[in-house]
């Protein structure tokens, strides 16, 4: 019902969608930048695959509520983001920060499943070749360096299948180096 000038959101905001979890999504000429509360984050062409659009008609955003994936248009296509909201109450292996930024995170973590009970997350190559699996006792403590016995994984789009439990999900971790 009102407007509220939030610091940190940089450029002309072109549009804006609100996710299950009450972030607001604002994809705009500087970027796609999160406003969860008073945090702030940009994804732009520096941190993501993520590269602002110059053409005003490319620029819209959408949320599937039944996925909680947000489709944001980009210069080289649609950007889609799994932003953990959708209606679908199956159990969600959330992998963050995403993408994964080696550079600048230590490692990636794991939530939104049970916080005790062991964890294993499988690796696939989208060519499906199994490239390893990561174990930890609980989702709390699991997390990934960004290798794979001892070699730096590539930038990319790795699959995941994560197991816990009975509980199998499948998932997907963008690596950008």
């Amino acid at each position: 019902g009102s407007f509220t000038q939030v610091q940190g959101v940089y450029g002309t905001v072109k549009t804006a969608v609100s996710d299950g979890y009450g972030r607001i999504w604002c994809a705009g000429s500087a970027g796609v930048t999160v406003v969860d509360g008073d945090q702030v984050t940009l994804y732009d062409e520096s941190n993501s695959p993520f590269f602002p659009s110059s053409r005003p008609e490319w620029d819209f955003s959408a949320l599937d509520p039944a996925t909680g994936e947000l489709y944001v248009s980009s210069y080289n296509g649609l950007w889609v983001i799994g932003t953990g909201s959708g209606i679908y109450d199956l159990g969600e292996a959330i992998f963050y920060p995403q993408p994964f930024l080696p550079a600048v995170e230590e490692s990636l973590r794991l939530c939104g499943l049970e916080s005790s009970g062991a964890v294993e997350v499988s690796f696939f190559g989208l060519d499906g070749s199994h490239l390893g699996v990561v174990e930890a006792s609980s989702c709390d403590s699991w997390t990934w360096d960004g290798s794979f016995e001892g070699e730096q994984a590539s930038s990319g789009i790795y699959l995941v299948l994560v197991r816990q439990g009975d509980l199998v999900l499948p998932g997907k971790i963008a690596v950008v180096r």
